[in-house]
């Protein structure tokens, strides 16, 4: 395993530093692991020492690691030519991207007077461009507005390890966060979880949904329940928005968010 970590680059590659001492793994203690700041190492005597990431981790994860569905890796994984990475195992193979992901950056919330206006404030922002494709902006802080005590982080689209395996393939979804400097009397959060589905995109279960906070402190709100089952057959593309509005002093700011768009081997 130490002759895999100088071939990912050491603490300078992907991996990073590790945080674990080597490990027994598998159901006869017959493998060792290794676990690093951005991924494992695993090693069997049948298979060798290879490292697993990203995406293809969090699958291999979702299906029990060595002991189930997948068994152990058996190569580095190869790349398509686009940054998908396709990745063999004892039993099969998973694929996915494995760089670590970038947060995108928080937007601020901005006072409007009604929706409406909110609304077409944040599409005009596009120039033109679907949301989907837009490029990430370093950060949103116009000159001139006024300003709220907030800001709204859209976070990146995943695989969510802890909401249980969808007919064998897991679940997808995004936390966005709303984070005030000052307590604010009520958080607002209308997100949707979209698919791109031969061209068109739908949001997934056909809902919006709004997670709210109120109260004389409330400074903080993670929405949890944007999540989709992978129970599909088609393979695609992952992309959402989220509409978050506060109240503050008797007004009203609001702020749009895009995670990032996101492939994942996710059947829809």
């Amino acid at each position: 395993m130490r002759d895999r970590w100088a071939q990912t680059g050491w603490e300078g590659g992907p991996l990073g530093y590790p945080t674990s001492d080597e490990i027994w793994v598998g159901h006869n203690n017959e493998g060792r692991m290794n676990r690093f700041e951005r991924g494992v190492i695993y090693w069997s005597p049948t298979t060798g020492a290879h490292s697993v990431r990203g995406d293809i981790l969090e699958q291999w994860s979702l299906a029990g690691y060595e002991k189930r569905l997948y068994g152990y890796p058996t190569n580095e994984g190869v790349d398509d030519g686009t940054g998908w990475f396709t990745q063999q195992f004892s039993n099969g193979s998973a694929a996915g991207e494995i760089s670590v992901p970038v947060s995108p950056p928080p937007v601020d919330y901005i006072q409007f007077d009604t929706r409406e206006e909110a609304l077409a404030y944040f599409e005009s922002l596009q120039n033109g461009q679907s949301a989907p494709d837009l490029p990430q902006p370093e950060r949103l802080s116009p000159m001139g507005l006024n300003l709220g005590p907030c800001e709204l982080k859209p976070n990146w689209i995943h695989w969510r390890t802890k909401s249980g395996p969808g007919k064998g393939y897991g679940v997808v979804g995004f936390k966005p966060t709303t984070e005030c400097e000052t307590p604010v009397s009520s958080i607002t959060h209308e997100t949707e979880l979209k698919y791109q589905y031969y061209g068109w995109w739908y949001t997934t279960s056909g809902i919006v949904d709004v997670e709210s906070s109120t109260g004389a402190s409330t400074s903080y709100l993670e929405s949890k329940n944007v999540a989709h089952a992978c129970t599909g057959e088609v393979e695609t593309w992952f992309w959402g928005v989220v509409t978050g509005r506060i109240s503050y002093m008797g007004k009203n700011y609001w702020a749009v968010v895009y995670p990032p768009k996101k492939r994942l081997n996710c059947k829809v």
